[in-house]
């Protein structure tokens, strides 16, 4: 399913590493017009290696999005590998 205008979703990212145990996790984002951003993220439910933002975001911008996995505690620090996704204009 593709993303439109205003959708509220939750974002999931792979990040290649178990994330259990670690203090700091966020999903970095970039918005179409270059702005930059963090949603709060938790382990994801059935997976220990991926991400997903702890509540639904609402994406108001149409356009490409990159987002980011980060996950840090006070010995170490990680960025996935960026993902990009479109959301797209609805109709009114």
């Amino acid at each position: 399913m593709e993303t439109f205008v205003l959708d509220t979703v939750y974002i999931k990212l792979e990040t290649g590493k178990v994330v259990t145990g670690f203090t700091t996790m966020q999903i970095k984002y970039e918005k179409p017009d270059g702005t930059f951003g963090t949603w709060e993220a938790i382990e994801h439910p059935e997976d220990s290696t991926s991400l997903r933002t702890s509540a639904r975001v609402t994406c108001a911008d149409k356009g490409s999005w990159r987002a980011q996995a980060y996950i840090a505690d006070a010995d170490e620090a990680y960025h996935g590998k960026p993902a990009e996704f479109k959301v797209y204009s609805s109709l009114n």
